[in-house]
């Protein structure tokens, strides 16, 4: 057990459908809940899975370019997605459904997202 101040990892090993390794444009784990998501970039797909490997179907969106950046909410299980158009996509277990927005960032490229907790 780690002592205070000190960090620990777990790491997992499970196979993820990916077409291939170097196709993977962006990561981001979900945070503060027992049951954590991984949701990935691949292209102009992003997917979400449980950490044991399994995809979460419902949740996959296809954009009309390139996901260049991907964040989960500190508190929600709710994904933003930046996109290349400078469209952001809100998605995930508890999103209550996909919601977009392409006119704040038109024509400019999502590069970095954060919340303010």
């Amino acid at each position: 057990r780690p002592g205070p101040g000190q960090m620990s990892s777990i790491y997992f090993d499970n196979q993820l459908p990916i077409s291939e390794p170097g196709s993977v444009r962006c990561v981001a784990w979900s945070k503060g809940e027992e049951t954590p998501l991984l949701a990935i970039a691949e292209g102009s797909c992003v997917r979400i899975f449980r950490e044991e490997g399994e995809e979460l179907e419902d949740y996959k969106q296809q954009g009309r370019v390139a996901c260049t950046a991907l964040c989960w909410h500190p508190v929600s299980k709710v994904l933003c997605a930046g996109w290349e158009d400078g469209s952001i996509t809100f998605t995930g277990p508890q999103s209550g459904g996909a919601r977009e927005d392409r006119e704040v960032h038109r024509d400019a490229q999502i590069l970095c997202i954060c919340f303010n907790p």
